[in-house]
């Protein structure tokens, strides 16, 4: 099955994407912190799971100083901050 990078400041939601997709056979890579994300991580993801609104860095900044920006192909999902009270 597939590798996949989850990167939340949110434990708890690291924790239910890791049972979730570990349940269908995914190796899951969870981090709380971007910055935490080692090269090899990176290179060996098949998907990457990103919360845009991190106190540490953002998704989009992690991504941007991804160490193979010209060689990323992995889908990358990023999850919104959700807020308000529309949730």
């Amino acid at each position: 099955m597939a590798t996949l990078i989850a990167v939340d400041d949110d434990l708890d939601l690291l924790r239910l994407i890791r049972i979730a997709l570990e349940k269908d056979g995914h190796r899951v890579l969870t981090f709380a912190n971007p910055e935490a994300v080692g090269e090899d991580d990176w290179a060996q993801a098949d998907l990457i799971l990103l919360d845009v609104m991190m106190p540490q860095q953002s998704g989009f900044r992690a991504v941007s100083e991804n160490s193979r920006p010209a060689e990323l192909s992995d889908p990358i999902s990023q999850r919104p901050q959700r807020g308000g009270n529309d949730d």
